[in-house]
């Protein structure tokens, strides 16, 4: 978060994507799979609005979506972020641990052989939004271990490009994640 003055700031969020075939692995076109940049005011005391964009290759396509939202923050603990297409509630009972219940659009794409049999290659995309908690906890310096689960919600994948229509919802299945973050 870059902070300009009392009453502004701007908030960056990136998630690098890694992509890989059976030959290679390799950064996805040096870009990320999502950011969002939110440019908040300070209404008052413990209330800010946001807005900006967000931009995702995870929901089956590239997009950018208007990010516009209110974040709430009645003490140095507490933080409820109603930033569309995210919302998330923190608790920091510590400097150096976070707990977070959030739901955020989620999905991936990937470019595949026509399982179909088709001589050219179709695309493959799935889309869901995830609801779940997460606790993070700062090791050293920027450094942060973090562990998410939940479930995945309003799962559908579907092929597009191949000479047929293909489309199906998917069960509703839980989620974890784990990793390390670096935070500045």
């Amino acid at each position: 978060m870059k902070i300009f003055s009392a009453l502004v700031a701007v908030i960056f969020r990136k998630f690098p994507a890694l992509i890989s075939s059976s030959d290679h692995i390799r950064l996805l076109n040096g870009s990320s799979r999502i950011d969002q940049e939110l440019l908040s005011y300070q209404l008052n005391e413990t209330t800010k609005v946001a807005f900006g964009a967000f931009y995702s290759r995870d929901l089956g396509e590239e997009r950018v979506l208007p990010a516009l939202g209110v974040i709430f923050e009645p003490n140095a603990h507490w933080s409820l972020a109603l930033t569309f297409p995210r919302i998330e509630l923190a608790y920091a009972p510590a400097d150096d641990w976070l707990f977070t219940g959030r739901a955020v659009l989620s999905g991936a794409g990937w470019n595949i052989t026509d399982p179909a049999g088709g001589v050219a290659a179709v695309d493959l995309n799935y889309k869901s939004v995830r609801v779940g908690v997460g606790a993070e906890h700062n090791f050293a310096g920027p450094w942060w271990a973090y562990l998410d689960a939940g479930v995945q919600l309003a799962q559908e994948i579907e092929i597009e490009g191949a000479n047929y229509n293909f489309q199906q919802d998917l069960d509703t299945a839980a989620f974890a994640t784990g990793g390390v973050k670096v935070r500045f």
